[in-house]
Formats: structure tokens, C-alpha cells, sequence
């Protein structure tokens, strides 16, 4: 069973990068897995992006952190493949140490 469209031109995208992970031959998991990912990743970037709003600049792994999303990153990915966040020009270090991108809300 495929998941349902999602109405909208912001999103509309977001059908098709999850559909292209499914196969023909993957179990109904698959998709039940891509349906509910279709309806929480809308919800999840809006709540990125007024958090990035609220409280500044964040990185990825701070994001997770900081709201418990595991699936941060990848909903920031949407949100700057929209033009809806942008490289700060800032990093900073992770908990291991490595450099990570600063993102910023696009208002």
C-alpha cells in the first residue's frame, strides 16, 4: 500500500524523496514506515524552523538534542533544500569534537 499524497507545493517533494527509498518488492513495512514519515515530516520542519526562529543559530547536533528529534538533521535538510534555512557562516565543535555547521532560520 502507498502512502497518501500530501497536498501542498512546500512538501509536495517530500512524497517523492520518500517514495524513491521504497521498492516494488519491499514489505508493507516499507511503506507504512514512508506513510508516517510523510505525515510527521511537514510537522517536524515547522517545528525546526521555529525553534531556529526562537532561540538562534543551532547546529544539527544541538537540534537533536534539544528537541529530542532524532530525524533533526534530515528535516533540516528539507527545510534548506527550500530555502527555508542557511549556512550561518558559523560552526561549532561537536560533543566528539568535529566542526559542524551553524543553521539559521530564513525569515
Amino acid at each position: 500500500m502507498r502512502p497518501p499524497r500530501v497536498q501542498g507545493p512546500l512538501f509536495a517533494d517530500i512524497e517523492r524523496e520518500l517514495l524513491e527509498h521504497c521498492h516494488t518488492g519491499d514489505p508493507d513495512t516499507s511503506f507504512k514506515a514512508a506513510r508516517g514519515a510523510l505525515h510527521r515530516a511537514p510537522v517536524s520542519c515547522r517545528v525546526i524552523w521555529k525553534y531556529l526562529v526562537k532561540h538562534g543559530p543551532k547546529t544539527d547536533e544541538e537540534l537533536q538534542h534539544e528537541l529530542a528529534m532524532f530525524s533533526a538533521p534530515k528535516r533540516r535538510c528539507d527545510l534548506l533544500k527550500r530555502g527555508l534555512v542557511q549556512d550561518s557562516g558559523k560552526t561549532r565543535q561537536s560533543r566528539q569534537g568535529a566542526d559542524m555547521t551553524v543553521w539559521r532560520a530564513v525569515v
